[in-house]
């Protein structure tokens, strides 16, 4: 299975970047996607003719052989209806959604992968790779959707809804969030952009205002993946060295590995005065992955499997390294990982037996002290009573500042 997933990602690449079809695709991202059409301001030398959306591509779409249970997603997708809504894949998105997560084995084995892979495939055929569509008319799309991605405020609650339209605080503040995409990561990333008044730099707000990605119900994820990307590049630049620098930021990432973090994210942010914060919303593997799953399941927005594979055998890894490492403001860049939900429920259950225990403690206690003591209650409240008032500390700073004040010159000069 897993080299059916690999033979495939790599079909879907060969569409993506034409020109490397000479290329040998293999589980790392760098042979994933060419390093050529990664690196910010670069292109092939040799750059694929235009693709735009035809007739002619709509035929091509249609005799696009698909496998049983997969076809073109026509519905909005949702947790009641999966964009591969076979019996299986019903069965794996519900096996992850009760925290019963499978392991990497199980996961490879299981079919639902290659068919999203086939779906994602389906699509790139239809729209190509977006990224060289190369009109005025698109020109200007990108333009407005930036524009259109950059007017919006933090995360707000509104009603039990999310709306993105709350207030944003400029303190040089950024939350880099490591993670594949998942249901978790929009959660974490929506509380911290409300908790801190943090724009989220997101690149799924973008993509959901590309056509293609409208049309096919987010399943063109791959084939806009580029020009998602390079509008991404620019509204990140406005952060850096543009009007919108300073703002406090919530930033969901993918890397491959500390080198990758640091040169595109940490470093820049850094120089450019944020105060750089890392989490992690998930470090072990087979959890990551699998919430990725469900989440491409009930939203269309799919990833490439050899990607999400890549991305998420290093996340353990990643963590473990900027653990011992401090950003420019000499604080530490982890901070503690969100716990799971397990392990959320497993602390409060602890810790209301805890308190339990301890109220009927002392409950019993003051029983038998009362029983062998009946008067002993009574003088303590005397006592307490003819305790003198506490003294003012306050007042007694400022009494020796003024008695000692050649002192206090000597030990803060600047003062």
């Amino acid at each position: 299975m897993l080299k059916k997933l690999i033979l495939l990602s790599a079909a879907a690449c060969a569409v993506l970047c034409s020109c490397a079809s000479d290329y040998s695709y293999e589980n790392t991202y760098e042979e994933a996607y060419p390093a050529e059409y990664v690196e910010e301001g670069t292109e092939p030398e040799t750059a694929p003719e235009t693709v735009q959306i035809t007739e002619t591509s709509t035929e091509n779409l249609q005799t696009y052989p698909l496998p049983d249970g997969v076809v073109p997603v026509t519905w909005q997708p949702s947790p009641s209806h999966l964009i591969i809504d076979t019996d299986e894949s019903r069965e794996l998105y519900a096996r992850i959604k009760s925290g019963s997560y499978p392991t990497i084995e199980e996961l490879t084995e299981n079919n639902t992968i290659l068919q999203i892979d086939e779906l994602s495939m389906y699509y790139l055929s239809l729209y190509g790779n977006t990224f060289y569509t190369d009109t005025p008319e698109r020109t200007k799309l990108r333009e407005d959707i930036k524009n259109q991605f950059l007017s919006s405020g933090s995360a707000r609650t509104d009603g039990g809804n999310i709306t993105y339209d709350g207030e944003l605080e400029r303190n040089y503040q950024i939350e880099l969030i490591v993670a594949l995409p998942s249901s978790e990561r929009t959660k974490i990333s929506d509380t911290d952009s409300e908790e801190m008044k943090a724009f989220i730099l997101d690149d799924i707000f973008i993509k959901q205002l590309i056509p293609e990605f409208q049309e096919s119900h987010g399943c063109a994820s791959d084939a806009v993946l580029y020009e998602c990307s390079s509008i991404m590049d620019e509204a990140a630049g406005e952060f850096l060295d543009g009007d919108m620098k300073g703002i406090n930021l919530v930033y969901p990432v993918m890397s491959k590995d500390l080198n990758d973090l640091t040169k595109n994210y940490i470093k820049p942010f850094e120089k450019a005065g944020y105060n750089v914060r890392i989490i992690f919303a998930e470090r072990e593997e087979n959890i990551a992955v699998s919430r990725c799953i469900a989440y491409e399941l009930e939203t269309g927005n799919i990833i490439s499997s050899v990607l999400m594979f890549a991305y998420s055998s290093k996340l353990s890894e990643l963590y473990e390294q900027l653990c011992l490492m401090y950003n420019s403001y000499g604080e530490p860049y982890c901070t503690t990982e969100p716990p799971t939900e397990e392990e959320t429920t497993e602390e409060e259950t602890e810790e209301e037996n805890s308190e339990e225990e301890e109220e009927n403690g002392e409950e019993e206690n003051s029983e038998e002290e009362n029983e062998e003591n009946p008067e002993e209650g009574h003088h303590e409240e005397e006592q307490h009573e003819e305790e003198p008032p506490a003294e003012n500390h306050e007042d007694e700073i400022q009494e020796n500042t003024e008695e000692n004040p050649e002192e206090n010159q000597e030990e803060n000069p600047e003062e």
